[in-house]
C-alpha cells in the first residue's frame, strides 16, 4: 500500500494581493490619464484651429464692410442730387443726371458675413471648446451684432423695393434699362419723365429721404461692427498667440 504525501502550496500573504491590485490600478489609471491627455490635446488643437479660422473670417468681414460703407457714402451724394434736381422747376433739363442718380439710389449692396466658423461653433456645440471666457463672450456679442445688421439690411432692401413701385410711375422703365445695360454710363439723350405731379414727386422723395436716414444709421452701425471686429481679432490673436 502506497502512501501519498500531499504537497501544500504556501498561502500568499495579503501584501501580495495588495501589490497586485495596486499595479493593476496604476496601469488602468495611467491609461486613463494618457487617454485624457490625448483628448485634451485634440480639443486644444481644434480650439486653436477654430480661432485661426475665426480671425480669417473677421478679416473677410471687415474688408467687405469697408466696401459697403464706401458705396453708402457714394449713395448719399446720389440721393441729394436726385432729390434736389427732381424738385427743381427746370428738372426736364437734368434728365441725364436725374436718371443716373436714380439708378444708383434704387440699387444697393448687401453685406454677407463669412460666418463659416461661427456656424460651426454654434451648430455642432463646439462653442464649449472656446475655454477662454472673454473670447467666448466676445464671439457671441459679435454674432449678435451681425444678426442685427442682417435684420436692418433686409428692412432697407424691403423699403427700396416698395419705393421702386412709385418710382416707375415717374421714370420710364425702358430708359432705366438702357442705362443698366450700358454699365451705368450717363445717358446723353436727356430722357423724359412719365409723371411729375407734385404729390407723386413728394411721396417718392419722402420715401427716398426715409431710406437715406436708415442708410446713415446702417453706415454708423457697420463702422461700430468694424471697430468691434478688429478688437475681437486682436483679442483672439493675443490670447491664442496666433501669428
Amino acid at each position: 500500500m502506497e502512501v501519498h504525501a500531499h504537497t501544500h502550496t504556501a498561502r500568499k500573504k495579503w501584501t501580495h494581493y495588495f501589490w497586485e491590485f495596486l499595479m493593476l490600478f496604476l496601469a488602468v489609471f495611467c491609461g486613463f490619464l494618457a487617454e485624457y491627455q490625448l483628448e485634451h490635446k485634440i480639443e486644444k488643437d481644434r480650439e486653436r484651429q477654430f480661432m485661426y479660422s475665426m480671425v480669417e473670417d473677421i478679416k473677410s468681414d471687415t474688408a467687405q464692410l469697408n466696401r459697403v460703407i464706401s458705396y453708402r457714402k457714394l449713395w448719399q451724394g446720389k440721393i441729394d442730387t436726385l432729390v434736389m434736381l427732381l424738385n427743381s422747376p427746370d428738372r426736364t433739363k437734368w434728365g441725364n443726371e436725374i436718371y443716373l442718380a436714380f439708378i444708383y439710389v434704387s440699387g444697393g449692396i448687401r453685406f454677407l458675413s463669412n460666418d463659416r466658423t461661427l456656424q460651426q461653433l454654434k451648430n455642432a456645440g463646439n462653442l464649449r471648446l472656446v475655454r477662454k471666457q472673454i473670447v467666448s463672450d466676445s464671439i457671441i456679442y459679435y454674432d449678435q451684432q451681425l444678426r442685427r445688421l442682417l435684420y436692418l439690411s433686409e428692412l432697407e432692401t424691403q423699403m427700396k423695393h416698395d419705393n421702386r413701385h412709385n418710382a416707375y410711375k415717374i421714370f420710364m422703365a425702358e430708359e432705366v434699362d438702357k442705362i443698366v445695360k450700358s454699365g451705368y454710363e450717363k445717358p446723353v439723350n436727356n430722357p423724359s419723365f412719365l409723371n411729375v405731379e407734385p404729390i407723386m414727386l413728394n411721396e417718392f422723395c419722402g420715401d427716398v429721404r426715409h431710406i437715406q436716414r436708415l442708410d446713415i444709421n446702417l453706415m454708423k452701425f457697420e463702422e461700430r461692427i468694424i471697430k468691434n471686429a478688429v478688437g475681437l481679432m486682436n483679442l483672439i490673436t493675443d490670447k491664442y498667440q496666433l501669428k
